[in-house]
């Protein structure tokens, strides 16, 4: 004869692979709390890491930004060098110029120092030229009214 009815054995049975289940779920619910802080340490690291990122995302910006700067006051100073070259360049040609000119001017006036001797010697035997030259003057003079006179 079957027995339809479930005996003890049976309830027994099935109580304890249920209590044996509702064990290993309380295990797993226990590793699971045992996870969370494991887990919300991982999440806090993560979003230290996202914040890290951040800055440092912040700082290579920043980074970016001098190093473009830097860039555009190099080329600022480059075309400043450059045009401090030219105007050198143009001084130096003034200097080139203005030393020529006063080698020139200093030429001049060491020859005329030079001559200066010979010039006060003329101006010293310049009465006594004109006395002559007039003096000869009255000569060619005399000469020509006896000329004048034939």
């Amino acid at each position: 004869m079957t027995n339809t009815t479930p005996n003890l054995q049976e309830y027994l049975t099935l109580a304890a692979n249920q209590v044996k289940e509702l064990g290993e779920t309380l295990n797993q619910y226990h590793t699971s709390v045992d996870l969370v802080p494991n887990a919300e340490s991982a999440l806090l690291r993560y979003d230290q890491s996202i914040q890290s990122r951040a800055e440092a995302v912040a700082a290579g910006k920043s980074y970016v930004d001098n190093f473009e700067q830097a860039q555009m006051d190099i080329a600022r100073l480059e075309q400043e060098l450059e045009t401090a070259r030219v105007r050198r360049d143009e001084v130096l040609m003034k200097i080139n110029e203005n030393l020529d000119k006063a080698k020139a001017a200093d030429t001049t006036v060491r020859t005329l120092k030079d001559q200066l001797p010979v010039y006060r010697t003329s101006l010293h035997r310049l009465p006594h030229l004109l006395r002559v030259a007039a003096s000869q003057h009255e000569g060619c003079v005399a000469i020509l009214r006896d000329i004048a006179r034939y």
